[in-house]
């Protein structure tokens, strides 16, 4: 019976230790995001040579970064997005590659259909400012979106 317990017991500690893993992981993101602030640049995001920056990190996971800035966006008729595809763009500098830096295209829509949109992104390891395009809002919690 004593066995069992101690079993038990591990298998406990086990599973706690991977679920708070996950969870400041998931965490650690949240606070990240809720830095942001809107831009008044009215090109952020919408090309390759001004893209929405973000911090990469093993930590973050690009996609996982990436979903959790999207699903913060929305139209001005507070509309969320959907993300209808991703896709790495290939850089061939060998400064971008040595300093793992990434770049993505990625096509969303609202929700209700009004809005589509062509964002681009950086991540890199140094960016520590993290803006909102122009004319999109942001919600600091996931899932609830509001103008700033």
């Amino acid at each position: 019976m004593l066995e069992y317990m101690r079993h038990n017991f591990h298998i406990f500690i086990l599973l706690s230790f991977i679920l708070s893993i996950f969870y400041s992981c998931s965490t650690t993101v949240d606070l990240y995001l809720q830095k942001a602030t809107q831009t008044k640049n009215e090109s952020y995001g919408y090309s390759i040579d001004n893209p929405i920056r973000l911090k990469y990190s093993e930590k973050y996971h690009n996609n996982k970064i990436i979903e959790s800035y999207v699903s913060r966006l929305s139209t001005y008729n507070l509309s969320s997005f959907n993300i209808n595809s991703v896709e790495l763009i290939p850089k061939d500098s060998a400064l971008d590659k040595k300093k793992n830096n990434l770049f993505y295209k990625v096509n969303i829509e609202s929700l209700d259909n009004s809005t589509r949109r062509t964002l681009y992104f950086h991540l890199n390891r140094s960016n520590s400012k993290i803006y909102v395009p122009y004319d999109l809002g942001f919600g600091y919690l996931s899932g609830i979106n509001n103008k700033n």
